[in-house]
């Protein structure tokens, strides 16, 4: 376990205001889309989307190429309505995020609740351009923080603190 005390690793606290809500859309949904389920799903929906009227009959074959063609921007273009309106429910502008790093937990404060979870709850830290996200050993679920909560200090500090729990 890394070294530290409470006075090296202050809390950190980020309230959210407009550009600061964008970016965590942005973040959000960038990792979303990066995420192997999602690629997975959306290429399933298209092949079996531009299949299904090629079986029914040759003659949908405009069919099939119009929705080959229109379905990959509304795919991505409906994931993002998604992370924007989830996010924006959950933490609108003005919202509070903070963290603090302790010597065996991680305190958190966000607009929907607070906690001080153990580092072995979780598997692993991803740092984003706009987010950094933890993901919980025992269902894989990932909670997303906005990046500015975090010094390049924190993240190497979680990382270590997570693979020595």
């Amino acid at each position: 376990m890394p070294e530290s005390t409470q006075d090296e690793r202050p809390a950190r606290e980020a309230v959210i205001d407009d550009a600061a809500s964008k970016r965590l859309v942005r973040g959000v949904w960038l990792f979303t889309l990066s995420r192997p389920s999602t690629i997975s799903l959306g290429l399933a929906v298209e092949l079996i989307a531009v299949a299904l009227p090629l079986v029914i009959s040759p003659e949908n074959a405009p069919l099939a190429i119009l929705f080959a063609v229109l379905f990959p921007p509304l795919f991505v273009y409906t994931m993002y309505r998604t992370a924007s309106r989830r996010l924006i429910a959950t933490a609108p502008i003005g919202s509070r995020f903070a963290v603090r790093l302790g010597e065996s937990a991680i305190s958190m404060e966000s607009p929907i609740g607070s906690a001080e979870i153990s580092y072995a709850a979780y598997r692993r830290v991803l740092a984003r351009r706009h987010i950094v996200v933890l993901q919980q050993r025992s269902d894989g679920a990932y909670g997303a923080f906005p990046r500015e909560l975090f010094t390049e200090a924190d993240l190497d500090y979680l990382r270590a603190a997570i693979g020595a729990a």
